[in-house]
Order: structure tokens, then sequence, then C-alpha cells
């Protein structure tokens, strides 16, 4: 029976405007450019046994995406990492190779970093206090619709620290059920200080997994 590989890598840069499924599809490509055939499935529309654990939102960095695979024959987990990297566009970047001993269910948690630009003295005090409320209700999309969603309940340790014009948070936002957009962070502050300016840049980037007990899942 053919192993499961996992592989953790990073998506930065430029990289982080391709889609989810282009980024599939550039994967699968840069397999078959290394000579790296992957297990197909079996039925009538065979596809790449291929799953990345937690899509990324467009626009959205990353250095701790997971995806597992199966290959046809047996991987060299320790060369797979730079025999693909060379066959990666700039800013997708495999890191690890290595066969799972745990499954994606058990992540809960994504640490989650962001930088905001203003064009005025960025309002840290203002944030402070908004998150420190007991609630926070957002509106958030679903494929069904639209759903209401505490932002206490499904993120925590929030951190806000600034310097001038440029705001750096952290906080920890849940990772499934619900999956929690970084985006929502920014549309709390607009939705609940709407005297405050909306920053002039937004970037958002994945720091690391955590599974229900706050360690690093890997």
């Amino acid at each position: 029976m053919n192993e499961t590989v996992r592989v953790l890598f990073q998506k930065t840069g430029r990289a982080r405007y391709i889609s989810h499924l282009d980024l599939q599809h550039t994967i699968q490509r840069s397999f078959a450019r290394a000579g790296i055939i992957m297990k197909h499935s079996n039925g009538f529309n065979p596809h790449p046994m291929m799953s990345i654990a937690l899509p990324l939102p467009l626009g959205c960095e990353s250095i701790c995406e997971i995806m597992d695979f199966v290959p046809e024959t047996a991987a060299d987990c320790d060369d797979l990492p730079s025999v693909m990297n060379s066959r990666l566009p700039d800013g997708i970047r495999f890191l690890q190779a290595y066969v799972p001993s745990r499954k994606v269910t058990e992540i809960k948690w994504i640490r989650t970093e962001g930088f905001w630009n203003y064009d005025c003295l960025a309002p840290v005090s203002e944030l402070q206090t908004l998150f420190g409320r007991e609630r926070l209700l957002i509106e958030k999309k679903t494929k069904r619709g639209t759903a209401e969603i505490d932002l206490k309940e499904s993120a925590r340790s929030f951190c806000f620290e600034t310097q001038d014009h440029l705001l750096r948070f952290s906080a920890e936002l849940s990772a499934q059920m619900p999956t929690v957009n970084p985006e929502l962070i920014l549309k709390a502050v607009n939705t609940y200080l709407p005297e405050i300016p909306a920053p002039s840049a937004a970037l958002f980037r994945r720091i690391e997994l955590l599974d229900d007990e706050g360690r690093v899942f890997r």
C-alpha cells in the first residue's frame, strides 16, 4: 500500500494571488516536471490523490500550509523539498516532507498575523478596547448565504502593536467549524468603529497551525 506523504509549504509574495484551484494545478504540474507520479483514484473520472488541508484565502500569505498526496512509488521525503523547489514558481516553497501521524481534523486554530498601514496614526488603543469585549458578533459568508458568528468564540489571543502608521496584530483564528477568514478581523473594525478610516493597505499571513490544546500541528 502506498504511503501518504505530507508536505509543509509556504505561499508568499506574488503567489498569494494564486487561487486555491490554480495552486493545486500548479503543484501537480511541478510534480510532473520533477518526474513524481501521483496515485490516482479509481472510477470513471480518476483524479490525483492530493489535498491541501485548509484552503488559503486569496491574497493571504502563509508559511505553514499542509498538503497530503499519495505517490505512485515510494518518495524520498528528505530530498523532496529540494527536488520540487527548483520547479515551483516564486513564492511557493516546500519546507518539509514526512509521513503523517495525525489527521488534519485535529487542526483547531491558525496563528495569524496582519499588517495594516494607516494614513493617520494607527488606532491601537481603540482596537484593544474593541477586541476586549465579551462578544463580537459579525456576519460571515457561507455556502448557503451568511451566518452570524461571535469572533470572541472563534478567535483568541488578540495582540496589537503599533509603530507610527503601521499596525501589527496577531491572533489565533478558528481553523474549522467555523473557518475564520482573517478579513473578518478587519470587517469587525469597520463595522464597530466606522469613525476610524480603513487602512490604506492590509496584509495577512498564516504563521502556525495548532491543535485544540495549542500544540503545533504537523
